[in-house]
């Protein structure tokens, strides 16, 4: 074997390792916070797809259904569907879209803002009283190492833009 394909396999072995560390402290820690977040979706009258949008539109700004469309892996006439409730719902509204008037762009309203977030705490509380549990200073270490890890990551690389006809 050379140098390469020794590099390869213990990188192929680091990623194995980080993947089954990630899965069993995620496991761990969130054991909780799914019943948060399930309450949250049923007192809004919303699914996992809604909140993917929310999501998604939050992360993205300003988004067509197109765009929308290919980051959820839904049909345009299914996403169409969903945004029409999120606009009754008063979480999102269409509006024209500033590079081409012609189209319409889906926005977060400030009730759409405040339950992402809402939905965010749901998700990360059961998480924060599980590490609370820890030694202060094992907590000090995870926080060191998240705020590390935050700055290092790669920037999730944009959805390609649709061509319009």
């Amino acid at each position: 074997m050379n140098n390469t394909e020794q590099q390869i396999e213990l990188s192929v072995e680091h990623a194995q390792l980080v993947r089954e560390t990630l899965i069993e402290f995620v496991s761990e820690v969130m054991c909780y916070s799914a019943e948060d977040v399930l309450r949250l979706l049923k007192r809004e009258q919303l699914n996992m797809p809604l909140i993917g949008i929310l999501s998604l539109v939050r992360r993205n700004g300003a988004s067509s259904i197109s765009e929308i469309s290919n980051g959820i892996n839904f049909s345009l006439a299914n996403t169409s569907m969903m945004v029409d409730k999120l606009v009754g719902k008063g979480l999102v509204t269409r509006v024209e879209d500033p590079r081409d008037r012609r189209h319409k762009v889906v926005q977060l309203t400030k009730e759409g803002e405040d339950l992402i977030h809402e939905y965010r705490l749901a998700r990360v509380e059961g998480m924060v009283q599980r590490v609370l549990g820890v030694q202060p200073e094992l907590q000090q270490q995870l926080i060191d190492v998240l705020q590390r890890l935050a700055k290092q990551l790669p920037p999730v690389p944009p959805e390609p833009e649709p061509e319009r006809s």
